[in-house]
């Protein structure tokens, strides 16, 4: 956390990317030996971890600082000018829509009526067909078409995050979060629940971003509002863990909610101790490079013939209640899977690089500043798990995103906030 201070301190801001990435980090690990003490950490993947994080930092402090704008310190007390902000609230609307008709396309898939939906029953029973099919059935695949449509979901989560730091009326402010609702409505169904959990990152990766511009850098995190707002996020984050897990395995009830603990200690932070065990023993052995495989899987695969990696599961926790296994091992070896450990190093430099720069241009106001800040806080904060842009969608959504932030010129423009 000292590190992460220092790098503040250079950047101006916790929201600067090496403030930001050591801070992530720092936190989790500290969330890792609070929460989950049996979770064995080796020396070797403590340090790895650093390391890669430090790469990535240092990475960021190699593009030199520009002058920051103007701050006004209570600048969302402030009217949005008319026309701001309107093809953000824009895509949030159309975007969730388009999203509530990707659960119509799960629910008649399934072979059920839209009437099914507001039958508790009937929705476990969707749950369950989902949750079955996609784990006992080779190849199984979700509709091609509810899957094209959480594109727009995800597009709706970056622009309701963006277009919420605008502030403005009560109303804009709501319809800021109607992301939110199609999220919950497919987490219950295919009871995958990271839908939820993407949709909310992405959110807060668009709020962060656009933040980070209208205050010149200055954003304060430590605030009674934010610190209420992020632990309401965190519960909320455990709630529709625990609820997806009730609706895969169809039982509802309070003996589930204890059932679902070690799933939920593994879940958030069983891919840390699960890199270190395998960094500690398997980061010299000669492997096939991925080459993209696991880190832009998605993409790369609409342009060529590539499998997808997959992991071999690992027990985390021997021996005690958070006993659990997990296939997710942290963006870090997905990286080294892809590039080799050498690779992984200049990637992860070059993309703290990018970090620095996008973060210049978004503090010089320019849109595509803004976009690419919002790619890179989403990364950080989903390093613990993986690459998000190892899918197609959420790759889509971002662009999508980088267009409206685009269109939305009044933004750009050189004025006082």
């Amino acid at each position: 956390m000292a590190i992460a201070w220092m790098f503040s301190v250079r950047g101006g801001s916790g929201l600067a990317p090496g403030a930001f990435i050591m801070g992530f980090w720092g936190l989790l690990m500290l969330g890792v030996g609070l929460l989950t003490p049996d979770y064995a950490v080796t020396g070797t993947g403590a340090v790895a971890i650093f390391l890669a994080c430090l790469a990535m930092a240092i990475g960021s402090a190699l593009v030199p600082i520009k002058k920051r704008t103007s701050y006004v310190p209570r600048w969302r007390n402030h009217p949005v000018e008319s026309g701001n902000g309107h093809f953000l609230l824009s895509a949030c609307v159309v975007g969730s829509l388009m999203g509530l008709a990707a659960m119509v396309v799960y629910t008649i898939k399934a072979g059920f009526s839209l009437s099914s939906l507001m039958s508790l029953r009937d929705v476990l029973t969707i749950a369950h067909y989902y949750s079955y099919s996609r784990y006992n059935i080779p190849g199984y695949r979700e509709p091609g078409l509810a899957v094209f449509l959480t594109s727009f979901m995800y597009w709706a989560a970056f622009c309701g995050g963006a277009r919420f730091a605008l502030g403005g009326t009560r109303m804009q402010r709501i319809l800021s979060l109607t992301c939110f609702v199609p999220a919950t409505g497919i987490t219950l169904l295919l009871t995958t629940r990271t839908d939820f959990l993407e949709v909310a990152v992405m959110w807060i990766a668009g709020y962060l971003a656009l933040s980070a511009m209208l205050t010149g850098g200055r954003w304060r995190l430590l605030t009674r509002k934010r610190v209420s707002g992020a632990m309401m996020a965190a519960a909320a984050a455990v709630i529709m863990y625990v609820v997806g897990g009730m609706f895969r395995s169809g039982r509802v009830g309070v003996s589930h909610v204890a059932a679902s603990l070690p799933n939920l200690f593994s879940a958030f932070l069983g891919s840390v101790p699960a890199f270190s065990a395998w960094i500690g023993r398997a980061w010299d052995a000669p492997v096939p490079l991925g080459l993209g495989s696991s880190t832009l899987a998605g993409p790369l695969g609409l342009l060529f013939s590539i499998k997808r990696a997959h992991f071999s599961p690992m027990i985390v926790g021997h021996g005690n209640i958070n006993s659990a296994p997990t296939t997710v091992y942290t963006l870090f070896r997905e990286v080294i899977y892809d590039y080799s450990l050498p690779g992984a190093l200049i990637i992860l430099i070059l993309f703290g690089f990018m970090g620095g720069l996008a973060w210049r241009g978004a503090l010089s106001r320019r849109w595509l500043g803004v976009a690419i800040l919002t790619a890179f806080y989403l990364v950080i904060m989903t390093s613990f798990v993986g690459s998000p842009f190892a899918y197609t969608t959420i790759l889509v959504g971002w662009i999508m995103f980088a267009v409206t932030l685009f269109l939305e010129r009044g933004l750009w423009k050189k004025r006082r906030i």
